[in-house]
C-alpha cells in the first residue's frame, strides 16, 4: 500500500467512521431522553389507551417511532456531511434514508398482524438484518447510482455492515453495539472510498 492510497482511506474512511460514531452517539443520547419522556407518557396515559394502540400497530408506536427516527436522523446526517464533499448528487441523502425507514416500519408492523413475530428468535433475527439492510441500502443506492459504477452491490455492502451491526448490539449489549458499528463503518466506507475512486478516475 502506498503513500497515496494510505491517504486516501485517511481523507474519507476515517471522517466517515468518525461521523457515523458522532451520529451514533448522538442518536443514542436523544434516544435516551425521548425514553425518559416515554416513561412519563406511559405513566400518564391510561392503560386502555396503551393497550389500543398496541393493539393498532403492534408496538407502542408513539414511543417507538421517534426514537429509532432519532436514531436513524443523526446517522444519515452525518453521513450526508462526509458524502456532500465527494458526491453531487447526494442533497435527498436524509430525506430518502428516512423513507426507507417508513417503509421498515410499515413492513414490520404488518408482519407483527400477520403473526410473523412468534417465530424463533434466529428466523426473526436473520429477518431484521435483512430487512432493514435491504431496504435502507435500496433507498440509498438510488442516490448513490447517479454517480457510482455498479453501486447496486451497496445493498449488498450495506445488508453485511447493519448485519455486523446488529449482531454485536444483539449479543454483546450496548458497548458491543458500539464496536459492531465501527467495523459496519469500516466496511461501508471502504466500499464508498473503492467506488468513488473507481468512478472518477
Amino acid at each position: 500500500m502506498d503513500r497515496e492510497e494510505n491517504r486516501a482511506q485517511v481523507n474519507f474512511i476515517i471522517p466517515w467512521v468518525l461521523a457515523n460514531l458522532f451520529g451514533y452517539i448522538v442518536g443514542y443520547i436523544i434516544l435516551f431522553l425521548i425514553s425518559i419522556f416515554s416513561v412519563s407518557i406511559g405513566q400518564i396515559l391510561p392503560s386502555n389507551v396503551l393497550n389500543q394502540l398496541n393493539v393498532a400497530f403492534g408496538i407502542l408506536f408513539i414511543f417507538e417511532f421517534p426514537v429509532f427516527f432519532s436514531l436513524l436522523l443523526g446517522i444519515a446526517t452525518s453521513q450526508w456531511i462526509v458524502l456532500r464533499s465527494r458526491l453531487k448528487h447526494v442533497g435527498l441523502w436524509i430525506p430518502i434514508t428516512i423513507l426507507g425507514y417508513f417503509v421498515i416500519r410499515f413492513i414490520i408492523t404488518g408482519a407483527r398482524w400477520v403473526g410473523i413475530s412468534n417465530r424463533p428468535f434466529s428466523i426473526l433475527l436473520f429477518g431484521k438484518l435483512a430487512l432493514v439492510g435491504g431496504v435502507i441500502g435500496f433507498f440509498q443506492w438510488i442516490i448513490l447510482k447517479k454517480e457510482l459504477n455498479q453501486a447496486i452491490t451497496w445493498i449488498f455492502i450495506n445488508f453485511i455492515a447493519i448485519s455486523i451491526w446488529q449482531i454485536f448490539e444483539t449479543y454483546a449489549g450496548q458497548y458491543g453495539g458500539i464496536l459492531g458499528w465501527v467495523l459496519s463503518c469500516f466496511i461501508s466506507g471502504y466500499w464508498l472510498k473503492y467506488k468513488i475512486e473507481s468512478s472518477f478516475t
